[in-house]
């Protein structure tokens, strides 16, 4: 779980600031996949049901294959029975098939392929809400304003060739970076709580006393579970290894 300390600690700081508690229900991401139930069909079943009777969904981010199907499966199901989700990062199509024939997600060009070390795009960026996005929930976190602050850590982005027709389809790149070519923030109109982050999850100080406020967003989706009735606020987090 150290991996995945950062997105612990803000879940726990938004959940002491709306005075509330969080049952987190960690499930193998690789269970939620079809092809499980050839290996245990058991495991398969049960992840599913710890899915469907969670009141939120929280992918947080990662690298290489595992358990990407699961993540993805997870992902349509909370979008199309509204469940409040939150994604952060990940990379996507081309780490995971570098042939596929629509790479939604690539390299960003400054990258180098082959030399990874020290490539990644770090520290503190602004992210730019767009005109139109007055409706947005996540602007709305940040008082409306126009340009944020986060910290990010990632070497892929949105493939700027789909941007597009991805609009079109209903998802909607509310965030871009200053130069309004990177996409950073992801969010669905019509559904309660639907956010995908390109950015990390952590705070911008990491010794900070007193602590630094909770993330908006973690805080934000609690309270939209809470709101809409769901039981005491469970939520799903999937991992790609529960020995973490």
């Amino acid at each position: 779980m150290d991996s995945y300390m950062s997105v612990l600690k803000s879940l726990e700081h938004s959940v002491m600031a709306c005075q509330s508690k969080l049952n987190l229900i960690l499930v193998d991401a690789s269970h939620l996949e079809e092809r499980c139930v050839a290996s245990s069909e058991s495991d398969y079943v049960q992840a599913w049901s710890k899915v469907h009777g969670a009141d939120g969904i929280l992918v947080p981010g990662g690298f290489g294959e595992r358990g990407t199907e699961g993540m993805i499966a997870a992902a349509q199901w909370a979008r199309e029975n509204k469940t409040p989700y939150l994604g952060i990062c990940l990379a996507g199509s081309i780490e995971l098939s570098p042939e596929c024939s629509n790479p939604v997600i690539i390299f960003m060009p400054e990258v180098d392929k082959t030399n990874m070390g020290g490539t990644m795009r770090l520290g503190s960026r602004p992210t730019v809400f767009q005109e139109g996005s007055d409706w947005s929930k996540v602007r709305k976190l940040y008082a409306d304003k126009k340009v944020i602050t986060e910290r990010h850590r990632h070497r892929y982005e949105v493939n700027p060739d789909y941007i597009e027709s991805l609009s079109k389809a209903g998802l909607h790149f509310i965030g871009k970076d200053e130069k309004g070519v990177r996409m950073e923030i992801i969010e669905l109109q019509n559904h309660p709580w639907y956010i995908q982050l390109k950015r990390g999850s952590s705070p911008p100080q990491r010794n900070a006393f007193p602590p630094v406020k909770p993330r908006e967003v973690f805080k934000k989706r609690y309270k939209t579970i809470v709101k809409l009735g769901y039981g005491g606020g469970s939520t799903v987090w999937l991992v790609r290894d529960l020995n973490l």
